[in-house]
């Protein structure tokens, strides 16, 4: 059984979209010729029935802003491993009381690493592709809405999907991951979880320990403690834009397709920085560095 919370934007044209959602999905979608904003917040699973028909779904007429407010879930939530390549552990435990004990483990992003180890889950050796335990129930915001519209939205572990081209997009989380596919302006915060974005003309995201990557950029800031950052395209383009990426002990990564300005520092990690194969070296000035990593940048770079 699926349960539904629908609301319609009682107007025609962009809106600024702004979700709540502790745990869970939201995936979002601009969409040409669309002219009325609709969200819907479901799940399949009855624990979380009461959840979504508890959501606050409203209209705020003095910014053209539709709310979502997704309440916490209380009790806890089945995990799911699974192997292939790679164990990935989900947990929902939602609000737990005082004296109370939560079983399993935590993890960064979702994902241990184990190479060709073994992983023991309750007795039972983990190989090929296997899953101990039920499907954890999921909350999922899905929203349709005019090009141009605008996203702000905060979570705990909920991922963030973004698809189609936004004014601009916020997104603040804990361990949730964040995709977006094309934003003229792109502000990001999460402690452990990935963010990525195939355009960003102007952009500031930073990540504790997820990896960040921007495909197309005319003006980024990136930092990040742990993760790797990879900026595909860059160039300026007489916007004043620079590019300003820093890393702890992650790799940095940037190709320019146009002429700007670059700083990339990381304690630990290598730095590459290259021009695109159009790209006169001598319209690019470069300031990388890295302790003790490779670093690397076009000849003739200023």
């Amino acid at each position: 059984m699926t349960t539904r919370n629908t609301v319609t934007a009682p107007q025609n044209g962009p809106v600024l979209l702004s979700v709540d959602l502790p745990h869970g999905l939201i995936r979002v979608h601009t969409e040409p010729g669309r002219t009325v904003a609709e969200v819907t917040v479901s799940t399949d699973d009855p624990a979380l029935a009461e959840a979504v028909r508890d959501t606050v779904l409203t209209w705020n007429p003095e910014r053209d802003e539709l709310i979502v407010r997704v309440p916490e879930v209380s009790g806890a939530h089945s995990t799911v491993v699974s192997h292939d390549g790679k164990i990935r552990v989900t947990q929902n435990s939602g609000n737990v009381p005082r004296g109370a004990t939560v079983t399993g483990v935590t993890i960064n992003d979702g994902v241990i690493n184990v190479g060709d180890g073994n992983v023991t889950v309750d007795g039972m050796t983990i190989v090929g592709n296997a899953v101990v335990g039920g499907t954890v129930g999921t909350v999922t915001v899905t929203a349709y809405l005019p090009e141009q519209s605008a996203l702000v939205s905060c979570t705990r572990s909920a991922d963030l999907d973004a698809a189609g081209t936004y004014e601009g997009v916020k997104a603040t989380s804990t361990s949730g991951g964040v995709t977006v596919e094309n934003a003229r302006y792109l502000i990001t915060n999460t402690a452990s979880g990935r963010i990525r974005a195939e355009v960003a003309e102007h952009a500031q995201v930073n990540s504790r320990s997820g990896g960040i990557r921007i495909g197309h950029t005319a003006d980024v800031s990136a930092r990040t403690k742990s993760g790797a950052i990879t900026v595909g395209d860059y160039a300026a383009y007489g916007t004043g834009g620079t590019a300003y990426l820093e890393a702890a002990s992650g790799d940095i990564s940037l190709t320019a397709s146009g002429p700007g300005e670059v700083t990339a520092r990381s304690a630990t990690g290598s730095v590459g920085i290259d021009a695109g194969p159009h790209l006169n070296p001598a319209t690019l000035t470069v300031r990388a560095s890295s302790r003790t990593g490779r670093v690397h940048i076009p000849g003739g770079a200023r």
